[in-house]
């Protein structure tokens, strides 16, 4: 007896198609997924870099500015300073003078500061040196000179002094890094801790106030030189 085997019906052409078109969408569906978890992770560590070296250009600016001797001048795009008096003269040397500037042709925020060499140099520079980051970064030795690079990609960067010039009491910086596109601001705000007390010149000593056995010593109320002191007198350990 002859056996029949079983007739299996074959796809169409049309249900190929359905399928094929299926299982196409369900594979697109599926990379762009992947793609965009991919570019979700990309864009997080993008943006997490981004704000670590705002961060950490932040922490820069702040702390050498909070600890500078004295600001010279503050304009929208650099920041002058009296670093210390390393030598205790009350005098301010070019090593002991620095830049904060912002360079927007490479769109940077640059730290210029000098380096003593192996013989200490003391080379005295006036306020109009100190208040001028032009003529400042001028008359800085190019083989003493160094740059700091804090921050790259920066779009935008702005210094306000208040006041600017130097008795300035607090420094604001804004600046905006940018991102694929995406702009990250920060900011920030900072003084100086010294001027209160740098300001009491230790030369600048006269006779004990009445009923004081303490001498006195005159007051510079705005650092113009140490030629500016005013007729007031403060009696002070």
């Amino acid at each position: 007896m002859q056996k029949h085997r079983p007739q299996h019906r074959a796809f169409t052409l049309i249900e190929l198609l359905v399928a094929a078109t299926i299982t196409s969408l369900t594979a697109a569906a599926g990379a762009a997924f992947i793609g965009a978890v991919a570019d979700a992770s990309l864009t997080s560590r993008d943006v997490s870099a981004v704000k670590a070296q705002g961060h950490y250009a932040l922490t820069q600016v702040s702390r050498t500015i909070r600890q500078a001797r004295n600001v010279g001048q503050v304009t929208s795009s650099s920041v002058t300073l009296w670093n210390k008096d390393a030598n205790s003269d009350d005098i301010v040397n070019l090593y002991e003078a620095s830049v904060i500037r912002y360079d927007s042709t490479n769109q940077q925020i640059v730290y210029d500061y000098m380096q003593q060499p192996g013989t200490p140099v003391t080379t005295t520079i006036s306020r109009a040196t100190l208040v001028d980051a032009p003529t400042l970064q001028t008359a800085m030795p190019s083989a003493d000179k160094k740059s700091v690079v804090w921050a790259t990609g920066v779009s935008s960067c702005t210094f306000t002094g208040t006041p600017s010039l130097t008795d300035t009491r607090m420094v604001q910086i804004v600046f905006t890094i940018n991102n694929n596109g995406q702009q990250v601001p920060f900011r920030t705000a900072v003084g100086p801790r010294a001027p209160g007390d740098y300001l009491f010149y230790t030369n600048t000593t006269a006779a004990p106030p009445l009923g004081s056995t303490r001498k006195a010593r005159a007051y510079f109320s705005r650092w113009t030189g140490f030629g500016d002191v005013t007729t007031a007198m403060y009696a002070i350990p």
